[in-house]
């Protein structure tokens, strides 16, 4: 005897941005890792690392329910410290612990990054050498 079995499945919503964003993270960071520092001055890697970091704590923010309209907002966008400000309101700081020294780093990395200084030539910068940068070879490595 054949019946007509009928399944209604309800709408499922998954977030999968937490994914992305860590995914690119991961990437970002391969990368930069991958390059080797010279003596001479390059803004690739400071970005790369950026990147990564930025990336990252967006997973983070994605997984605690941060809209991606939020993230992209002005108020936190491309701004390293505006983000991780955001995350520690949200429990970062029990999963990923940032010394004092490795938030002074991100802050010297956030004043070029989140003009995008790293991305697009500043000539002020340049001429001036780019005055506080972070150290690479410490603590973002």
């Amino acid at each position: 005897m054949t019946r007509n079995v009928t399944i209604k499945l309800e709408t499922i919503h998954i977030n999968l941005s937490p994914y992305g964003f860590n995914h690119y993270a991961e990437e970002y960071l391969a990368v930069a890792r991958s390059i080797k520092i010279g003596s001479t001055f390059s803004p690739v890697p400071y970005y790369l690392y950026c990147r990564c970091l930025e990336l990252g704590i967006k997973a983070f923010l994605s997984l605690k329910g941060v809209s991606k309209q939020e993230l992209k907002r002005k108020t936190l966008g491309h701004d390293l410290e505006a983000l991780l400000d955001k995350a520690e309101g949200l429990g970062f700081s029990k999963l990923v612990l940032l010394s004092p020294d490795e938030k002074v780093e991100i802050s010297k990395a956030n004043k070029y990054y989140a003009k995008k200084d790293f991305e697009y030539i500043n000539v002020s910068n340049v001429v001036r050498g780019y005055p506080q940068l972070p150290n690479l070879r410490s603590s973002l490595t």
